[in-house]
């Protein structure tokens, strides 16, 4: 987060590596208490496994101010817990949902499920990993995804073509009626 004038980073290196973890405690107490406006984390530096990591939960449902609600209580018991240094909520906003209305006899009529369709159309807006390069010992997966510009609109959304595979053959099939 280089450049952004609301946060910054400092490194405190320590002589006792036994009392690292009480100098942690004691300077996250007093920051805190020094500065109880800002957000401010102490934490070590930590070398390899078990590395302990912060812990992020996340709570869905339909009713956001029941999620809120919900949220704050979270982070009230946990906040209380002797080992936690600091809680937060936030809610992000609902992503957009897009409801297809799938047109079944078609559906039917060209073998796929609905079931193929949602995998269709997660891959296609996801992606789908569909091999992996090799950098040292290190396997990373290779994922394929449409452009952004592909599926930027519901008539673009609506345009996805999934793929049937038909006795050796594979081809395009778009099986919705409509998006909104």
């Amino acid at each position: 987060m280089k450049g952004v004038p609301s946060w910054s980073r400092a490194l405190v290196l320590t002589t006792d590596e036994n009392q690292t973890d009480a100098l942690i405690r004691r300077l996250q107490t007093e920051i805190d208490r020094e500065y109880p406006q800002a957000q401010i984390l102490v934490r070590g530096i930590d070398q390899g496994p078990p590395v302990e990591a912060p812990l992020e939960v996340r709570l869905y449902g339909p009713s956001t101010d029941i999620l809120k609600e919900l949220g704050e209580q979270f982070r009230r018991r946990v906040a209380a817990l002797p080992d936690v240094t600091h809680t937060k909520v936030s809610m992000a906003p609902a992503p957009p949902k897009v409801i297809f209305d799938l047109d079944e006899s078609a559906l039917k009529r060209a073998g796929l499920s609905k079931a193929e369709v949602a995998r269709g159309i997660e891959s296609a807006l996801k992606g789908r990993v569909g091999g992996e390069l090799l950098e040292g010992t290190e396997r990373l997966p290779v994922r394929a995804i449409l452009k952004r510009e592909e599926w930027d609109g519901t008539d673009d959304l609506a345009n996805i073509r999934i793929p049937v595979q038909r006795r050796d053959a594979l081809r395009w099939y778009p099986p919705y009626r409509s998006a909104h």
